[in-house]
């Protein structure tokens, strides 16, 4: 049964890859709100040819959320996919769209453009054949995840709160991984108020900022536990205005990841714990978990043996696997709902000029997500 699907798919490659191409042109920069409200409109246009109904959800300040839906019964299915990307205007004249071999290559190709037009081949697949899924089945298309889906996030949790599943359609590495588990992400900015004074006539006057922040870098660090999961990079420090003077100001930004809710929210602790080591300097710590753990579970195992026992009867190969990259899975995960991502298509090299999408993978992983689709 998914090998009919697969060879309707595959049948329709060069209009696919054509229509690739136009969307691939469509500059969707997150802040470029007219580029990336362009998309949405396209993707609604095509979505609704399939039968769907179109909404849109408020996005400002960036461009408005698209949810398609059509009507079922019993525990709805989510697909989450987002059409803005990280490459502002003008990339295209440098990374034009073209084939090269076997794949793909151009701006937002694999994240994630070419992994929404796969999911909507998979869904006219199933039209095609009068082949659908009995539940109440959702595609919310989101414009900011690029940044971190500040105002996304809201219609992913409420979107996703009584589902069947959450499917997420980012790509999947060469080999085909599932994304069964990703870490937690979480960002701050740690800012250390001193004092100035001349280095050399009166530096006892002075309050270090920079040898604060060296001193609460020594307790923040101690507070990875690589062996579980839970890493800390100081990405980012500056401070001062000349040798000659006691720093007045320093700043270092913080990145943790952890594969356990609990752990994330240790550290986060942690950090807002920190009290200063030399008198008189201030501690200001902004942030937090932005992305909590998407936790390997049973539920979401069994997604994947499903998502497995379909890829066998294609011969597709998959693997379970994860990352300490984030996506929106994250959201859905962390709020109960069994969650499978990497539902893309075979894809890499995500936010730089060597992106890339298979030819030869397309077809066969959009029949694994229409057949996935069905029968969930």
């Amino acid at each position: 049964m998914p090998r009919q699907l697969l060879t309707y798919v595959d049948a329709c490659l060069p209009d696919l890859l054509d229509e690739m191409r136009q969307w691939i042109e469509i500059e969707s920069f997150t802040r470029d709100i007219t580029a990336v409200s362009w998309m949405v409109n396209v993707v609604g246009e095509r979505l609704s040819k399939l039968g769907a109904s179109v909404r849109k959800y408020n996005g400002k300040p960036q461009a408005d959320h698209l949810l398609a839906s059509w009507p079922g019964e019993g525990e709805p299915l989510l697909i989450v996919g987002h059409v803005d990307t990280v490459y502002p205007p003008g990339t295209i004249d440098q990374f034009p769209f073209r084939i090269d071999g076997d794949v793909v290559r151009g701006p937002g190709v694999s994240d994630m453009k070419g992994c929404i037009l796969l999911t909507c081949a998979a869904l006219q697949a199933l039209r095609h054949f009068s082949r659908w899924t009995s539940r109440p089945l959702k595609f919310l298309i989101t414009t900011d995840e690029e940044i971190g889906s500040p105002t996304s996030r809201r219609y992913i949790e409420e979107q996703a709160r009584g589902c069947r599943a959450a499917l997420i359609i980012e790509s999947a590495e060469e080999g085909g991984w599932l994304k069964t588990w990703r870490k937690s992400v979480s960002m701050y900015d740690l800012t250390i108020t001193g004092k100035p004074s001349h280095a050399g006539v009166a530096p006892e006057l002075g309050i270090s900022a920079i040898h604060e922040l060296s001193y609460q870098i020594g307790q923040i660090l101690p507070l990875a536990r690589p062996e579980i999961g839970t890493t800390i990079n100081i990405g980012k420090i500056n401070g001062g205005t000349a040798t000659n003077v006691v720093a007045a100001e320093a700043h270092c930004t913080i990145d943790v990841r952890a594969l356990k809710v609990g752990e994330a929210e240790r550290v986060d602790q942690a950090l807002h714990q920190l009290v200063p080591h030399l008198a008189g300097a201030k501690l200001t710590l902004e942030g937090g978990v932005n992305r909590p753990a998407m936790e390997q579970t049973p539920a979401t195992m069994a997604l994947y043996a499903a998502a497995e026992q379909i890829a066998n009867q294609l011969d597709l190969p998959i693997k379970a696997s994860g990352t300490g990259g984030g996506s929106d899975g994250n959201f859905t995960s962390a709020i109960g709902v069994p969650t499978l991502d990497g539902l893309g298509g075979w894809g890499s090299d995500s936010h730089s000029f060597d992106e890339w999408l298979s030819i030869s993978q397309f077809a066969p992983r959009a029949a694994l997500l229409a057949r996935l689709i069905e029968t969930l």
